[in-house]
């Protein structure tokens, strides 16, 4: 679990189109809308986990950090799924459940094995479901 105290926003006046934000970003936050050569990036809040991957790839100055008014929680709890079913699922894996996945956010192996038993079947959802790669 994590607490995202902050957001990007992207200055429009110096986004180039490039899309390496957009390659960048682990959650698909950021997206380019608009024709090829003139695209700009768009940021959806609720799915920014403050990894800051697009702050670094963009050479342009052309995204910023934002606080945000009140922090989100990110997260899954194990307590939501079946605990045998859990142990299973990161049995299968060779995975110790208290092992730690993402040692940047403290994520446990069985807090992703819960949000992909929760139906997170892509890296981008699992980031989404967890915060895990939010702060490496």
């Amino acid at each position: 679990m994590k607490f995202v105290k902050q957001v990007v926003e992207i200055v429009d006046e110096n986004c180039t189109g490039c899309y390496r934000c957009e390659r960048a970003c682990p959650t698909n936050a950021i997206t380019m809308v608009g024709p090829r050569k003139s695209a700009l990036a768009v940021v959806e809040e609720s799915a920014c986990i403050a990894c800051f991957r697009c702050v670094d790839s963009c050479d342009d100055d052309g995204i910023t950090i934002a606080e945000l008014n009140e922090p989100r929680r990110v997260g899954t709890s194990t307590k939501t799924v079946d605990p045998v079913a859990l142990n299973a699922l990161c049995d299968a894996a060779g995975l110790d459940p208290n092992q730690m996945a993402c040692l940047c956010t403290s994520t446990k192996v069985k807090e992703l094995a819960a949000a992909a038993l929760n139906g997170a079947s892509t890296f981008e959802e699992l980031a989404l479901a967890t915060g895990a790669a939010s702060g490496c």
